[in-house]
C-alpha cells in the first residue's frame, strides 16, 4: 500500500491508498476524512478540490460537499477565488459558493 502526503494550510494532508483513492489525515496521522475520492488537492481557505469519478468539486473540513463535482479540473482557492476548467480549455474563476466570478476568463496557450 502506498501513501502520499502534501503540505496544506490547515495541516491536513491528502493521502492515497495504492494511488487510486484519496482521503485526508492530520499531522498526527489520524484519518479526518475517509479515503473515497478519485483524486484530492490540499485544503486552502477552508476548502479542498476533490475528484469524484471524472469531475471535480470542493469539500469543507468535515468532508461535506460544498460545491458539487461538475468541473473538468479544479485548483486551490487563493484570495477567495479558485481556477476551474468548465469544459475543455474553458477556464474561469469561481467564488467559494461555486459561482463564476464575472468578467474574468482565463486563456491558456
Amino acid at each position: 500500500m502506498a501513501f502520499l502526503a502534501a503540505a496544506s494550510a490547515c495541516n491536513w494532508h491528502p493521502i492515497s491508498r495504492a494511488l487510486t483513492w484519496y482521503g485526508y489525515i492530520d499531522t498526527s496521522g489520524q484519518t479526518v476524512i475517509p479515503v473515497r475520492y478519485s483524486n484530492a488537492r490540499s485544503f486552502s481557505e477552508g476548502l479542498a478540490a476533490v475528484q469524484v469519478d471524472d469531475r471535480w468539486g470542493y469539500i469543507d473540513r468535515v468532508g461535506r460537499t460544498v460545491i458539487s463535482p461538475q468541473f473538468v479540473n479544479a485548483r486551490e482557492f487563493h484570495d477567495g477565488r479558485a481556477l476551474v476548467e468548465i469544459a475543455a480549455d474553458d477556464w474561469h474563476y469561481i467564488d467559494p459558493s461555486g459561482r463564476i466570478v464575472p468578467g474574468v476568463q482565463v486563456k491558456w496557450s
